[in-house]
């Protein structure tokens, strides 16, 4: 299913900060480079640019962050969505960490693209009808986690899909290159001057 212009659509129209709530959720552990993704249902006619940040709450699939929500994320420019559902295509790449013991999760979505054309009819997230780990949406925040102009759901339709991905393999730094390419220079040389030595 593919529902309405919350988170991606609205922020011209209400708040900048609008987002979901999870419960049940699994520990995990963010590092740099790991990605939090989500599934758009068309392509966007403006930039999807925002800065998301992770609480956990007080109650498992509660409305109150446990304590201050975590920046882990922002998106940059060039990302409009697709319509390929299931591929989670609006990937955020964490750049700092966050730890989460399990249970209830806030991630909340800052718009920083400025207003954002509502009435293109494409400004949608896949939600799940049968997705056990979604409990609201949220919107018209006007600070991380702000609740008080919600306007909450009951029903698992109205959350989006979500996917973390954990543990994913670095890219090695151009001095790490450097460093093995040496240090596969000197293997050979040193393989070559004992063969040397050896013929002599």
């Amino acid at each position: 299913m593919v529902g309405n212009c919350i988170p991606f659509g609205c922020p011209d129209s209400y708040g900048p900060h609008m987002g979901f709530v999870y419960k049940d959720i699994a520990a995990f552990s963010l590092n740099a480079g790991d990605i939090i993704a989500f599934d758009t249902g068309e392509v966007h006619g403006n930039e999807l640019r925002f800065d998301l940040s992770l609480a956990a709450t007080t109650v498992n699939g509660g409305e109150i962050a446990a304590g201050p929500f975590t920046m882990v994320s922002s998106l940059g420019l060039g990302h409009y969505g697709d319509n390929i559902v299931g591929n989670y295509d609006l990937a955020f790449v964490a750049n700092s960490s966050f730890s989460f013991a399990g249970g209830g999760l806030i991630v909340n979505f800052e718009n920083t693209n400025g207003a954002v054309d509502d009435q293109l009819g494409t400004q949608n997230l896949v939600y799940s009808l049968d997705n056990p780990y979604t409990v609201r949406r949220y919107f018209s925040g006007l600070s991380v986690g702000d609740m008080s102009n919600a306007n909450f759901f009951d029903g698992t339709e109205v959350v989006g899909n979500m996917r973390i991905i954990t543990d994913v393999t670095p890219v090695p730094e151009p001095e790490t290159y450097a460093m093995m390419l040496a240090g596969l220079g000197m293997l050979g040389f040193m393989a070559r001057r004992r063969k040397l030595k050896a013929a002599a």
